[in-house]
């Protein structure tokens, strides 16, 4: 029998496979996401007095999250702040941007703030400062306005995709199984 005189299956069953799949995989993504703690990231911006060098940007962004500094925030372990803090200087300006990862808005907050105080704090002793005025001019703060982890509803849109994308192959495989399997008629020419 040639590959041309098997049935085709059926429009609605293609789609029906295709639609199943995408909702078990989004159904399964969605409900994954949805029993993870969410996360909250708090931002802010350290910015450096008029006159420091090209080279004291990076310098204190790598000192804002060596131990020494983040041992020196209240109520956290350096260890587990260091998993979770981001300093990046800004390329052409006297900027620092920070980031901060927690279990709160109110705690990511907070725990930026202190951290931002214990670099300022750091940076202005008679130990680290070689010019006047102190290196860092001000800090300013972007409070968080949602949470950045998990978001259940893009990860379901994204397991919907991928059960789309798998539908494709499972088609093509009951389809080889079809070719495969040895049709009614065969049978009972073979056996008589």
């Amino acid at each position: 029998m040639a590959d041309h005189d098997l049935p085709a299956a059926p429009l609605w069953a293609r789609l029906g496979l295709i639609f199943t799949t995408a909702l078990v995989f989004g159904a399964l993504s969605f409900g994954v996401m949805a029993t993870r703690p969410p996360a909250y990231r708090a931002e802010g911006q350290l910015v450096l007095s008029l006159g420091t060098s090209d080279r004291r940007p990076r310098t204190i962004a790598q000192l804002a999250t060596s131990q020494l500094v983040l041992s020196e925030v209240e109520g956290v372990r350096a260890t587990d702040l260091s998993e979770r803090v981001s300093a990046t200087p800004v390329e052409s300006a006297d900027v620092i941007e920070l980031s901060l990862d927690a279990s709160s808005q109110e705690q990511a907050s907070a725990e930026l703030s202190s951290w931002a105080e214990a670099i300022q704090s750091y940076t202005a002793s008679p130990g680290f400062r070689q010019e006047d005025p102190p290196p860092i001019a001000y800090f300013s703060e972007k409070r968080p306005s949602g949470p950045i982890f998990p978001r259940p509803l893009q990860t379901a849109l994204i397991g919907s995709l991928l059960g789309v994308a798998l539908s494709s192959p499972l088609l093509w495989f009951r389809r080889t199984v079809a070719q495969t399997r040895p049709q009614t008629r065969d049978v009972t020419s073979t056996w008589g």
